[in-house]
């Protein structure tokens, strides 16, 4: 099968590597995959992930969408009039590549699925990957849709008004095989960090959705040996004014974003203090790992976590909570062992890399 995904470019966050993740996987069992984007944003860590997935066999063509977000009548008309160049190029490239299957990841880009759709008979499908995305004009309706999360599932019913036989839920998964606990690559000391610290993680992007502020007021109040590793890019100057205003200087280290699972490898916990999500990987990621996850009560979070049994959901902007979850771990060696061992299992049997690709390929074989 030839697939082909629509995205408008390609951050370091988790709906790109979810992208990736499709790509490496359908391309291992033998099928041919494309990719039109406007390409990587120009931070190291999302540039390095893009050369990876092209040398495992990605085909990708570059278009030029506009990333400026515009509000207002006039803003929309203007965008609308950005997006109209890139047609005929798109077109073409899809004329080209003959798609057995359209997967469209980025909405905004659907009117091209649409377009080629009415020119071919081609039939297309979307990916919600976050909740509240608001309507425009060039959003159009896929002929089935993919929810990764049972909030999702509810905003394509009532908000997109797709019926019920045209939703499809599947969860995100990862690969068993490359978060394995096995590996040892990284620990404490090559993360130049004393031994007798607990490490709390953080791995995403550097910005106010993802609630780092949260996350700093609530590691200003937690006791004991502990030290946050945040993993990432974006507002790097936000953050470190965050770390110096709460006095966190020796007790935080940033790195630049990079393949995490060597660092998973050296997290005792993993917290993910998200202000909104669809259905993040990260914490997934971790818990295949082996290590227990806090995260806030946002989309996705009682899907992947069932509350102090295999994992901990703290109340969103809620400084306070998170520190009682993070203040818990970190002061109980054996219950991060134990909850850490729950949350691989639960990992394995319902969030893995394969059943979500066979749960996806049934999808592409009925609307090709």
């Amino acid at each position: 099968m030839k697939i082909l995904y629509l995205a408008r470019f390609l951050p370091d966050e988790g709906s790109t590597t979810h992208m990736y993740t499709l790509a490496e996987g359908f391309i291992d069992r033998g099928h041919e995959v494309h990719m039109i984007s406007g390409g990587p944003t120009d931070h190291q860590g999302a540039i390095g992930i893009f050369n990876e997935i092209s040398q495992y066999g990605l085909h990708h063509h570059k278009v030029r969408f506009p990333l400026n977000t515009m509000y207002g009548f006039w803003g929309q008309v203007s965008q609308m009039l950005l997006y109209t160049f890139v047609i005929p190029k798109v077109i073409f490239m899809m004329w080209k590549i003959k798609p057995d299957v359209i997967h469209v990841h980025y909405p905004v880009t659907s009117y091209l699925a649409k377009i080629y759709g009415k020119i071919t008979g081609r039939k297309f499908l979307t990916t919600h990957h976050i909740s509240g995305i608001p309507k425009h004009p060039l959003h159009k309706k896929a002929d089935a849709v993919i929810a990764i999360s049972r909030e999702l599932e509810t905003e394509l019913l009532n908000h997109f008004q797709y019926s019920p036989g045209q939703i499809n839920l599947i969860f995100n998964g990862v690969s068993r095989e490359k978060f394995n606990k096995s590996i040892e690559e990284w620990n404490k000391k090559e993360l130049g960090i004393p031994g007798e610290n607990v490490i709390i993680g953080y791995v995403g992007s550097y910005s106010h959705r993802k609630g780092l502020d949260i996350l700093m007021d609530a590691f200003a109040n937690v006791e004991g040996k502990a030290h946050l590793v945040l993993l990432g890019d974006g507002d790097t100057e936000w953050v470190n004014k965050l770390i110096e205003s709460h006095g966190l200087i020796d007790k935080v280290t940033l790195y630049p974003f990079q393949a995490p699972v060597k660092f998973y490898a050296a997290f005792d916990v993993l917290v993910l203090p998200s202000r909104k999500e669809g259905f993040p990987l990260v914490p997934l990621e971790a818990m295949m790992m082996g290590v227990p996850t806090v995260r806030s009560n946002v989309e996705g979070a009682k899907d992947q976590i069932e509350h102090q049994v295999d994992g901990y959901i703290f109340e969103n902007e809620n400084a306070e909570d998170l520190s009682v979850y993070l203040n818990l771990l970190v002061n109980d060696a054996d219950l991060r062992v134990a909850i850490g061992r729950k949350a691989r299992v639960k990992a394995l049997e319902k969030f893995t890399e394969a059943t979500m690709l066979d749960e996806l390929l049934k999808v592409y074989e009925e609307i090709s």
